[in-house]
């Protein structure tokens, strides 16, 4: 606190020395969770295999209520000519109330640790460029939603504009000896948007080159691309936690023990537009492939594509809003294929946080709502519709219902060496899910709001694996979050 208190005060002093106007914005959040029926324990996150148990566990932690909160800090240093200078510090997340754990908040606990989450030079010209630590988002986060650390030029020519990034995802650094680990990922890409009288069109170029043991360990929500490394020292004695794979965890998988490094690339377009009658309109499609090379044996080979939209209809009060995913899987027998060498049909991700500005699907996508864990869209494909409407001044609703299907085959895991009897709570062990969600919001005052969100999930056939059968449960939730923007 007392370097932040020292940096605050050095910011001041320069700002009135060369006349800079400094600018403070940022965010309080505090939410509640309740879940029953799933979730698990920590906030849906996988501690012990207890996300989304959908009633079937063994030691009881079938439900779950806790509070998070987060307290984000914004400063600009603008000098009025293009130039400015941006920091962001953010004290949280910190959990607390969880039956499991976090029995206190306390000041020196650890869990209210102050850390900066961007810290970049921004210059608006003639030209456009950032440069330091910001965050960057692919169209609807389907790829990567990250605080990267890199720098972005761009230049505007009115009907269209070209943007170039080069990013370090993530470095190892040097060992004790001062030699590089070679342990980082590499992030280049190119994202031209363009105006025409019809519609709006953003097509991307990226490609990545990540090396062994290169993971973003930093990432709340994880990628396909992302655990390509060793997870523990001798996986013949330690089976307990190896790999991700397509972002779900199987265990006791020896197809992923000899990754060396891979090299990915990305092609995608964003299209938005409005029909005569008033219906706006969004297309996005991405298509990705990967090399996975392997130490020994045979390299793996990912490539797949994914396709999403939505139509948005307003009339007086009332907004709705029809959307749609489709992203390829595999069943079991690509899965045993891809080990000697044939593709592995599936859309490489790297930190996806899957549209993370919306609420489409909220009680999938964002697990238990509101934002709190984000699943990987590779592999799945829904429908949904979403109704949005004011009952009274300042209280808006949002009803939301989704049909999901896991484009992954169940068998998948029995071809992986899941121990079903220990991790019988896992989504890819359902075929397709319903999804209904009530997401209520009250603006308090300007930049307050208190939002509740109540929904279900439901997996709708039950599969038998091995000796365990899967039951049809609900998961439920009833959260709230008071969220202040100032």
């Amino acid at each position: 606190m007392k370097k932040l208190l020292a940096f605050l005060f050095v910011l001041l002093f320069v700002s009135s020395s060369f006349a800079l106007e400094l600018k403070a914005n940022g965010s309080y959040r505090i939410r509640m969770f309740n879940t029953w029926g799933g979730g698990g324990s920590d906030a849906g996150i996988d501690h012990g295999g207890k996300q989304w148990n959908f009633g079937n566990v063994k030691d009881g932690d079938d439900d779950d209520q806790f509070f998070d909160q987060r307290f984000r800090l914004k400063l600009t240093a603008d000098n009025g000519d293009g130039i400015r200078g941006v920091v962001m510090f953010e004290m949280g997340d910190a959990t607390w109330g969880d039956k499991n754990s976090y029995a206190r908040l306390g000041a020196g606990d650890g869990d209210a640790d102050v850390e900066v989450l961007n810290a970049y030079i921004e210059i608006d010209k003639w030209f456009y460029a950032k440069a330091g630590v910001f965050s960057f988002d692919t169209p609807n986060s389907v790829v990567i939603s990250e605080e990267l650390a890199g720098i972005l030029v761009g230049k505007d020519f009115d009907q269209f504009a070209v943007n170039l990034l080069y990013s370090k995802l993530y470095d190892g650094g040097s060992n004790s000896r001062g030699y590089d680990n070679n342990d980082d990922a590499d992030l280049f890409g190119v994202m031209v948007p363009v105006k025409t009288d019809y519609f709006n069109v953003t097509p991307y170029f990226l490609y990545s080159h990540i090396s062994y043991n290169g993971q973003l360990d930093n990432a709340d929500h994880y990628g396909n691309m992302v655990r390509l490394y060793q997870g523990r020292l001798n996986p013949a004695l330690d089976v307990s936690r190896s790999f991700s794979l397509m972002g779900r965890e199987f265990l006791q998988d020896t197809f992923h023990n000899n990754y060396k490094d891979a090299d990915a690339w990305w092609v995608g377009a964003a299209f938005d537009g409005k029909l005569p009658n008033g219906i706006d309109w969004r297309l996005h499609g991405v298509y990705g492939s990967a090399n996975v090379n392997a130490k020994q044996g045979k390299d793996l080979e990912m490539q797949g594509f994914l396709i999403d939209g939505s139509l948005t209809y307003v009339v007086d009060r009332y907004k709705f809003d029809v959307y749609g995913l489709f992203s390829p899987g595999f069943d079991a027998e690509d899965y045993r294929n891809a080990s000697n060498g044939d593709d592995l049909n599936m859309l490489p991700t790297v930190a996806p946080d899957y549209l993370v500005n919306t609420t489409y699907a909220p009680m999938f996508f964002d697990a238990i709502g509101m934002g709190c864990f984000t699943q990987d869209p590779a592999g799945w494909s829904m429908i949904g519709a979403q109704t949005t409407f004011n009952s009274i001044e300042r209280l808006k609703h949002i009803l939301d219902v989704a049909y999901i299907w896991n484009m992954i085959g169940t068998g998948v895991a029995e071809a992986a060496g899941v121990d079903a009897g220990d991790n019988a709570n896992y989504r890819y062990m359902f075929d397709d899910f319903i999804e209904a969600a009530l997401v209520s919001e009250y603006q308090i005052a300007e930049g307050t709001t208190l939002s509740m969100l109540t929904g279900i999930l439901k997996p709708l056939d039950t599969n038998n694996y091995g000796t365990t059968h899967f039951e049809k449960d609900v998961a439920a939730a009833v959260n709230f979050m008071l969220q202040y923007n100032f």
